[in-house]
C-alpha cells in the first residue's frame, strides 16, 4: 500500500514538487545576493549543505537528502524555513504525504516561508481529501499572488465541485487572465457559465441568465449551445422575434444543430408563421433522418393542425426510431384511444402504449396516467379506468396542476358509458 502511495503521490504532483525544488535548489546554491521571495521576505542562504542536498536531489537519492535537510534545521536554525520547505518536496516525492504536510506548514510557521508554500500546501491536502482546507489555502495562495497561475485554476474546480459556481467562474476567468492559452480553464468556464445560465433560467431570472449565456458565448464564438439557449429562454418569455434570430445564429454555426431547427420552428408557430414552421421541420426531418425527435415534432405539430392521420404516422415514425419517448408514445396512445376515425381507433393498443409511456415516467407522470385511464375506458376494462383516474388525480393534485385535475374529472363523468373519444372530449394528448 505505501509502494502504491508513493506512486500516486509521485504521478500526480511529483513533476510540481521537482520543480520547485530544482528551482529553489538553484537559487539556495548560488547565494544570491538579495531575497528569493517577494520584499525580502526570504533571506540569502550561505551554508555549505544546500549544494550537497541539490546534488542528492538531482540524483533521486532522496533518503539522503532528507538527512541533510534534516541536519541543516539543527546547524542553521535562521534558515529553517527553507529546509522545511525543501524537506516537505522531499518527504512528498516519497509518498510520504502525512509528513510532508506538516513539514509545509512548519516552514510556514516562520515569516520567511516562500510564498507559493500555501499553494503546494494545498495540493497536499486536496490529494489527502482535504477539500474544505485546500480551498483554504489557494485562496490564501492567490491572494498573496494574484498571478499564482494554477492555483486559480485548482481553486476554481473546487469551487466547481461544492457548487459555488460564480467564484469557480470568477477563478477560471482570472486563470485565463494569467494564462491566456489555457484550454482547460476556457472550457470548464464555457461549461460553468451555460449551468448557471440554466439556473437562472429555471428561476426565473432571465436577464442574469440572458448574461451568463452571451458570457459563454463569448467564451467560445464557434459554438451553436448558447445562442440555442438563449433561443429557449426568449421563447419561454414569449419573444418569437428574438427567440428565431437566436436559434437563427445557432443553425448559422452548425447547420444540422438540431434543438436550434426544431426551435426555430416553434418560434415560427408563435408567430403564426405557419408554412415556414412546417419547412423547418421538414428541414429538421432532412438533417437528421435516423432521430427520433424532429418526427415526434412534426407528429405534434401536425396534430395542432387537426391532420389526425399525419400525426399518428410521424409518431410511429419516431417510436420505431426510439421506442421509449414517454411523451411521444403518451401522444400516440391518446389518439388512438379518442380518435373517431374507425381506421385509427385502436384501444388495445392504446392501451399497450399508455402503459409503456406511464412505466417510463415510473407511474408518476399524472399525464400519463391520466391517457392510461382513459385507454382503458375506452377499451371497456372500468375498474382499471377507475382506479388509474385516481391515481391520475392524486398526482396531479400533488403537483398543483389544477388544469389537468379539472381534465381527469371530466374524463372521469365518461368513462361509465365508455364514451371518451376524441369528438366528446374535444381536448388533445395531455
Amino acid at each position: 500500500m505505501q509502494n502504491a502511495n508513493r506512486s500516486r503521490a509521485r504521478y500526480i504532483y511529483g513533476p510540481v514538487f521537482a520543480t520547485g525544488l530544482l528551482v529553489l535548489g538553484a537559487a539556495l546554491v548560488a547565494g544570491i545576493g538579495g531575497s528569493i521571495v517577494k520584499d525580502g521576505r526570504f533571506p540569502p542562504v550561505g551554508i555549505t549543505y544546500f549544494p550537497q542536498i541539490k546534488r542528492l536531489i538531482d540524483d533521486k537519492r532522496l533518503a539522503e537528502a532528507e538527512k541533510q535537510l534534516r541536519l541543516s534545521m539543527k546547524l542553521d536554525p535562521d534558515h529553517r524555513a527553507a529546509s522545511y520547505y525543501l524537506l516537505a518536496g522531499v518527504l512528498f516525492t516519497q509518498g510520504q504525504v502525512k509528513e510532508a504536510r506538516f513539514a509545509l506548514e512548519a516552514s510556514m510557521s516562520y515569516p520567511t516561508y516562500p510564498p507559493d508554500a500555501h499553494n503546494r500546501l494545498a495540493g497536499m491536502l486536496e490529494h489527502s481529501g482535504d477539500e474544505v482546507g485546500a480551498i483554504r489555502h489557494y485562496e490564501q495562495a492567490v491572494r498573496s499572488d494574484p498571478a499564482a497561475k494554477e492555483a486559480h485554476y485548482r481553486l476554481g474546480r473546487l469551487y466547481q465541485k461544492h457548487h459555488k459556481l460564480e467564484q469557480a467562474a470568477a477563478s477560471y476567468q482570472r486563470t485565463l487572465e494569467v494564462l491566456p492559452d489555457h484550454a482547460e480553464a476556457r472550457q470548464t468556464l464555457y461549461r460553468v457559465l451555460l449551468a448557471m445560465g440554466r439556473h437562472d433560467q429555471h428561476e426565473g431570472k432571465w436577464e442574469q441568465a440572458v448574461e451568463h449565456y452571451r458570457r459563454a458565448a463569448q467564451i467560445d464564438p464557434q459554438t451553436p449551445q448558447p445562442h440555442y439557449l438563449l433561443g429557449q429562454l426568449r421563447l419561454q418569455q414569449h419573444e418569437p422575434e428574438q427567440a428565431e434570430a437566436h436559434f437563427q445564429t445557432a443553425v448559422g454555426l452548425q447547420h444540422d444543430h438540431l434543438r436550434s431547427i426544431i426551435g426555430s420552428s416553434q418560434a415560427l408557430q408563435m408567430r403564426n408563421k405557419t408554412d415556414q414552421a412546417l419547412a423547418r421541420l421538414h428541414y429538421a426531418i432532412n438533417v437528421a433522418p435516423r432521430e427520433a425527435m424532429p418526427r415526434a415534432m412534426m407528429g405534434l405539430f401536425l396534430e395542432g393542425q387537426s391532420d389526425v392521420r399525419g400525426a399518428v404516422t410521424h409518431y410511429r415514425q419516431a417510436l420505431e426510431r426510439d421506442p421509449d419517448v414517454p411523451n411521444v408514445a403518451n401522444s400516440l396512445a391518446w389518439i388512438l384511444a379518442t380518435t373517431t376515425d374507425p381506421q385509427l381507433r385502436d384501444p388495445d393498443q392504446a392501451v399497450a402504449l399508455a402503459r409503456h409511456a406511464s412505466a417510463l415516467s415510473q407511474d408518476k407522470d399524472p399525464r400519463h396516467l391520466h391517457t392510461l385511464a382513459v385507454a382503458y375506458a375506452i377499451a371497456g376494462k372500468q375498474g382499471q379506468a377507475a382506479a388509474t383516474a385516481e391515481k391520475a388525480k392524486a398526482s396531479a393534485r400533488a403537483t398543483g396542476d389544477k388544469a389537468l385535475l379539472d381534465a381527469i374529472g371530466r374524463s372521469l363523468a365518461r368513462y361509465g358509458a365508455g364514451r371518451a373519444t376524441r369528438e366528446s372530449t374535444q381536448e388533445s394528448a395531455p
